[in-house]
């Protein structure tokens, strides 16, 4: 989800989503029906985490400073939690408002219940997650045996930098855009998959996995993760997949001859990525160079032309990643190896993304979205347009290098003027 809502996934909780690293929670598939998969304990999970740590210690060039607790859970208990921190935290509200938003852009189906497509999706693929204002590791207790090690390395390398780096403050910040908070997530989830891969092929090869733990590690399940939205999706995986390359300056194979990048990573969480363009496009963060940060736009007072009545209830950046599916950018499967490239999530009409800003206004059941967007140059912003006035547009108008483009059911006789006002708040060369 592209709002403060979007935080669910890797704000609130650090989720090892199965599905998005090529494996999933599921019994050997060649067993028969009512087979039961071995439940964890609190006793075997313990163990397992004392055996681990001191290889991600090793991996990730760095030392625990406190012990980390760890409690198993059921499915039920896990969605509880997570629940529970959305209410503490006020986001059943923002996640409102994103599923007003995503259909009015044309990204949700009219009929979609986003909430519970995203829960269904946490339900079916979470494994397990870290906690960091309980400072616990979770692991679910149906997990199959061969994934608890790779999925505890995971969530370790989560608590291992959280005790260096506070991911909370990092994931908090009231300062930081959507899309930024999107482009710090995918530098959390892709430090953690890159030590899980680099773990993971370190024990295949030292310990020969039985044919068992591999069908284990490889039965994908995600029928969940289908129904959700592409943009949705995006949230959820980009971060794991598209991560694990950017924190290896885009090079998605690097750690095969450099090992894991101990300084980059660590570069990365002392001066955090600021888009999800500078993940998309690695070298726009790495090389100085062609450094690209975004273009602050801002709506100001276009809103007030649509008139008493009229109520601004959120807003927000979409950046690259969101908008590239306004514009026909494909969502790569979990299971299609080109998704690690940021390439394979965006497209030309999407590229040269300069900075968005939107705003959701509503009058009693009417809504609309209010859309600012900049783009490098005014070529770009001619890509952009043309493709986008085929979308679920009230209207559009483009000046320069900027595009202003309004959603939903505005009065109709206000429309010029909310065009008007949005182009002359944006950003002038």
């Amino acid at each position: 989800m592209f709002m403060r809502a979007s935080r669910l996934a890797f704000w609130l909780f650090f989720s090892f989503l199965l599905v998005f690293s090529g494996v999933a929670r599921a019994a050997d598939p060649d067993a028969g029906e009512g087979a039961e998969l071995q439940r964890i304990d609190t006793a075997l999970a313990r163990s397992v985490v004392d055996r681990i740590v001191l290889d991600v210690e090793r991996l990730r060039g760095l030392e625990f400073k406190d012990e980390v607790p760890v409690s198993v859970v059921n499915d039920d208990q896990a969605l509880a939690q997570h629940m529970k921190r959305l209410e503490e935290f006020g986001e059943l509200e923002e996640i409102a408002h994103a599923e007003i938003v995503m259909k009015l852009l044309g990204l949700a189906h009219p009929e979609d219940d986003v909430l519970a497509l995203f829960t269904d999706a946490l339900r079916e693929q979470i494994g397990g997650y870290y906690d960091p204002k309980a400072g616990q590791f979770y692991l679910l207790d149906d997990m199959p045996a061969a994934l608890v090690d790779i999925l505890t390395a995971h969530e370790l390398t989560h608590a291992l930098e959280d005790q260096y780096y506070e991911l909370d403050a990092l994931l908090e910040s009231e300062d930081a855009t959507d899309d930024e908070i999107f482009a710090r997530g995918a530098v959390t989830e892709g430090s953690a998959t890159l030590l899980m891969m680099i773990y993971s092929i370190e024990q295949a090869f030292d310990q020969s996995l039985s044919e068992e733990d591999m069908a284990a590690m490889t039965g994908v399940g995600q029928e969940a993760v289908d129904r959700l939205p592409k943009v949705l999706v995006r949230q959820l995986m980009a971060p794991y997949v598209v991560g694990m390359s950017f924190v290896q300056r885009g090079n998605a194979m690097g750690w095969m001859a450099g090992g894991y990048p101990v300084d980059d990573v660590n570069r990365a969480y002392e001066r955090p990525p600021t888009s999800s363009e500078q993940i998309l496009h690695p070298e726009k963060y790495w090389d100085e160079d062609k450094r690209d940060d975004p273009v602050p736009v801002s709506l100001g007072s276009a809103g007030a032309a649509l008139g008493r009545g009229w109520v601004r209830e959120d807003d927000g950046v979409l950046g690259e990643i969101n908008l590239a599916v306004l514009v026909g950018a494909p969502t790569p499967a979990p299971e299609d190896p080109a998704g690690v490239l940021g390439s394979a999530w965006t497209n030309r009409a999407a590229e040269g993304w300069g900075g968005d800003r939107y705003e959701l206004w509503a009058r009693g059941k009417k809504s609309v979205v209010l859309l600012s967007t900049t783009w490098d140059s005014e070529k770009d912003a001619q890509q952009f347009a043309e493709v986008i006035a085929e979308g679920p547009l009230a209207g559009h108008r483009i000046a320069g290098r900027n595009v202003a483009l309004v959603y939903g059911e505005p009065p109709r006789k206000k429309l010029d003027a909310l065009l008007d006002g949005m182009l002359r708040e944006a950003p002038q060369p």
